[in-house]
């Protein structure tokens, strides 16, 4: 997809910005030429493996059904196929090999994550959990931790059965759902949303975590669609960019505690998946980093500038080699 930047008005405030962003241009556009082949290449191969995996109802061209609580949303998927590497998913199917999150391996690279695991995770992992459980027991509650030592816990990694507590937490969810009580949640899934926003998230639904078998069960799909669908109604002015899809899957797995096929009756975890998602990228509270997905993405652009002046000020070594072997900051940050 070619990336339009807006530079008038931006241009007339900000100078040195504009001289940022016009380094990217060029790489960008080479980009999206190269990435719009590679699609259209992937496409024509696996056309007829991503049918057989019922990816769409009925013929190419026909509406595909987005199936919200209260009523049934339609996006025209015509013209839009998928395009996952069904060799992916047939080979994950093959494994028997999965982690506590579901991601499946091979024998060779489970055996190499089990003795990680063993010889040296294993009672790091305790020990934390150990500290964290004093910590609780010292301060009566999660809200009770000073900031400082949480963050120390948080860079060494929460326990996993105090995660969602910690984010709920830290990311003010309760705080915001006050302000949209009610049934707000199913509001935004029967709202309408732009028709090409509709069909990329349509077509980044079954590319999300290929690896991983429960993201292919229709459940799962479902319930990632609501909750991309409700952030784009919620957020038009970010609508929904691919690779959001990755980070709501994220915050589905951990507040699902990797059991993303399990009931959820009343929709509960689902909807905190969905404001998980949205105080990660919108809130002060997490990333903030709504500017990398509006159109244009001025505000990734900009801060891969500053990366770029700071590398090769702070690792000039790193950077320079980076450099000669031409590999840009735009392929990896």
């Amino acid at each position: 997809t070619c990336v339009e930047i807006q530079t008038e008005a931006l241009g007339r405030n900000h100078p040195e910005t504009i001289k940022a962003l016009g380094m990217y241009s060029e790489v960008l556009r080479k980009l999206a030429k190269t990435e719009e082949a590679d699609e259209i290449e992937r496409e024509m191969q696996d056309l007829q493996a991503i049918q057989s995996f019922n990816v769409f109802e009925g013929d190419r061209g026909r509406p595909v059904e987005h199936c919200g609580p209260k009523q049934q949303i339609s996006v025209n998927a015509s013209g839009y196929e998928p395009v996952v590497q069904v060799s992916d998913i047939v080979r994950a199917a093959e494994l028997d090999n999965k982690d506590r999150w579901g991601f499946q391996y091979d024998d060779q690279m489970a055996a190499r994550l089990n003795d990680y695991e063993r010889n040296f995770f294993a009672a790091k992992r305790a020990r934390r959990e150990a500290r964290f459980e004093k910590a609780l027991k010292r301060y009566g509650r999660v809200e009770g931790i000073p900031p400082e030592e949480l963050k120390e816990f948080g860079r060494k990694g929460f326990p996993d059965r105090h995660r969602v507590e910690v984010w709920e937490y830290r990311l003010e969810v309760e705080a915001v759902r006050s302000r949209h009580e009610g049934d707000f949640y199913e509001t935004l899934l029967r709202k309408d949303l732009p028709a090409k926003i509709g069909k990329v998230i349509e077509v980044d639904l079954r590319r999300t975590f290929p690896h991983h078998p429960a993201f292919q069960e229709d459940i799962v799909v479902e319930r990632l669609r609501n909750i991309l669908w409700a952030f784009a109604a919620f957020h038009p002015d970010v609508g929904y960019c691919q690779g959001m899809n990755f980070i709501a899957a994220t915050m589905m797995m951990v507040v699902f505690d990797g059991a993303v096929t399990e009931e959820d009756p009343n929709g509960e975890k689902e909807e905190l998946s969905f404001w998980f998602l949205s105080q990660f990228i919108t809130s002060d509270r997490g990333l903030h980093n709504s500017g990398y997905y509006q159109p244009g993405m001025v505000a990734l652009l900009t801060d891969m500038y500053a990366f770029d002046c700071l590398s090769g000020r702070k690792a000039s070594n790193a950077h320079r080699h980076l450099e000669e072997c031409g590999i840009q900051d735009m392929s990896w940050i």
